[in-house]
């Protein structure tokens, strides 16, 4: 409705006759039955699978939390990344975020990443502060944490 509200407003200003017209009262009404009917036409299918793209492992001695990132690593997977690292007990003393089948990752990644460092200084904060690693990382992941200066507050093997 707005499209048309604007062109018609767009048509007068520039004189142009050939854009779309309001509707006259009667003919809104007949629209707007008709608008709510191709509404319920469409259905959003919501799927019963759900996979997640971070995956989580305490290692052997218990002492370092292993997160994997698959895909492209970004806002979209924020809560299930926070998650990750957040719902471990006893903290570990390093947390290694494997991205080895990490596709890309964009500035909220980035981000995310720095939250964890966060955390990590907030949890050291009686002891020892669990380092962060991040590994594996291919060419154009690498790329991006290093133009990002990512190598200078992290490890990265």
């Amino acid at each position: 409705m707005w499209r048309a509200v604007f062109s018609t407003f767009l048509g007068v200003y520039i004189g142009c006759d050939s854009l779309p017209r309001m509707p006259r009262c009667g003919q809104e009404n007949r629209l707007r039955v008709e608008e709510a009917e191709a509404k319920k036409e469409l259905q959003m299918v919501v799927s019963d699978s759900y996979t997640s793209r971070v995956y989580t492992e305490v290692a052997d001695d218990g002492d370092t939390l292993v997160i994997r990132v698959s895909g492209n690593f970004d806002f979209n997977m924020h809560r299930e990344f926070q998650r990750a690292y957040r719902n471990v007990s006893p903290p570990p003393k390093a947390v290694i975020v494997d991205l080895s089948t990490t596709e890309h990752l964009d500035s909220a990644a980035l981000g995310m990443l720095l939250l964890l460092r966060d955390y990590c200084v907030e949890v050291g904060r009686d002891g020892d502060e669990p380092r962060v690693e991040l590994i594996n990382a291919n060419s154009h992941v690498s790329h991006i944490l290093s133009v990002s200066n990512f190598d200078r507050i992290f490890s990265i093997r």
